[in-house]
């Protein structure tokens, strides 16, 4: 088996990247990498989860890929929007347990076609077919207030066998199905529940992972 890197340390390695004296890169927006990027890994990363990060003059965006089909069209603008959007143009970098790998266009165009979930008629089956989530996206609105609402719920029959990537994508599976349901990006999701569980306080009570190597692997 590989070895697999810690959250920290795979945090560290992003910030040794934009904090390299005359990178070129992240000259914009630097604490929006602290605040949002960083945030995302050391509170999420987890084995099996995979992210492709646009690292460009003006700021960056990290995006989990392989789960989502909306995910994956957003992973794809972030792309074409980096390299394009100045005369520098962008890096990308490739984000798991596995480490952080700076990668081509190509290369993260087939990262986008690899797929770690199947969604489809209110289903979902991970990479071994085995289905770990059927749900139902609520939709409603308030008197008196023009936004979109959503509840969204799963059940699982094989909740207890689910690990932090698998709860991650099905919450994300859940924000972005809101977002089909309503076809609008502006969709306020009040609950998200997996057999009558909040999934955050699922995920808060998962236990906390052996720490992984820190070490370059």
């Amino acid at each position: 088996m590989s070895e697999q890197m810690s959250a920290m340390a795979i945090s560290m390695a992003m910030t040794a990247i934009v904090e390299k004296p005359g990178y070129v890169y992240l000259q914009a927006f630097k604490d929006d990498f602290y605040k949002h990027d960083k945030a995302t890994i050391l509170n999420e990363l987890a084995p099996g989860a995979r992210y492709l990060w646009v690292v460009h003059p003006n700021g960056t965006h990290l995006t989990r890929v392989g789960v989502h089909h909306r995910q994956n069209e957003w992973a794809t603008a972030t792309i074409e929007s980096g390299l394009h959007a100045t005369s520098l143009g962008a890096e990308i970098y490739l984000i798991s347990t596995a480490g952080v790998r700076k990668i081509t266009e190509i290369e993260a165009k087939a990262e986008l076609r690899v797929w770690q979930y199947a969604v489809a008629n209110n289903t979902v089956r991970d990479v071994k077919g085995r289905l770990i989530g059927v749900f139902e996206v609520r939709k409603h609105e308030k008197p008196g207030d023009g936004n979109h609402y959503t509840n969204v719920v799963f059940q699982s029959a094989c909740l207890p066998s689910l690990g932090k990537a698998d709860l991650l994508a099905l919450r994300d599976i859940g924000l972005s199905e809101s977002t089909v349901a309503w076809q609008s990006l502006f969709v306020q999701t009040e609950t998200l529940t997996i057999n009558g569980h909040c999934v955050t306080e699922l995920l808060a009570q998962l236990p906390e992972p052996a720490e992984l190597a820190t070490s370059d692997s």
